[in-house]
């Protein structure tokens, strides 16, 4: 039976997120030393605003956002973990379905993780070579990463975006897929994709979800 064919609970769902959630850790990622770029694609929206600003202005919403998002998921009983780093791709082994939050720096085509910036090819080798679960990349611009998945992680199911997502629909789709697989017998990415048609016949939803 192939891995999209059977039916998934929250509990076999681990959503990772290396995004900084402290101030100081927030500032730190700002300044020119850091190879770090998801905080600094904030500024480049509001590049006059310092970083005290940005914080307050700007960050802090999407903290809050995530903290009420965690306790939802939490409560349906996914695992999260926050400061994501490289070593922790060899725990997805414990779950059907591993979604990593992170940031694809274009600009020097890698993928941003807690503990630094790191090509595709160094992301896949640290995840288990016989992982036969479902590695959903749809939070974050994923071309690069799905195609070395590909390659080399043949027993898993991948879905992935082309195209930039935005950060907080993709997880109250995600949180709402969720919801679905707890309350019903569903395949993790029929739900996720009858979710995501939903929003698109009618994004008005989002005001409510």
């Amino acid at each position: 039976m192939a891995i999209v064919d059977i039916i998934t609970k929250p509990k076999d769902c681990f959503l990772c997120i290396n995004l900084p959630f402290s101030k100081e850790g927030f500032i730190n990622d700002l300044k020119d030393e850091s190879e770090k770029d998801f905080v600094k694609s904030i500024q480049r929206k509001h590049p006059y605003w310092d970083a005290d600003a940005l914080w307050d202005n700007d960050y802090v919403k999407f903290i809050n956002f995530f903290d009420s998002f965690e306790k939802q998921v939490k409560a349906l009983g996914a695992t999260i973990k926050r400061n994501f780093c490289l070593r922790d791709l060899n725990s997805i082994k414990q779950f059907d379905c591993f979604t990593p939050v992170a940031h694809w720096v274009k600009a020097k085509e890698k993928v941003e993780l807690y503990d630094g910036l790191f090509t595709a090819s160094e992301f896949v080798e640290h995840i288990p070579p016989d992982y036969s679960g479902i590695i959903d990349l749809t939070i974050c611009y994923s071309d690069q990463l799905y195609d070395e998945l590909k390659q080399k992680i043949r027993n898993c199911a991948i879905i992935a975006n082309y195209e930039t997502t935005d950060l907080e629909i993709r997880l109250i789709i995600y949180k709402h897929t969720l919801k679905k697989l707890a309350f019903s017998n569903s395949f993790y990415i029929d739900a996720q994709t009858k979710i995501y048609i939903d929003l698109l016949k009618n994004r008005k939803l989002l005001k409510h979800i």
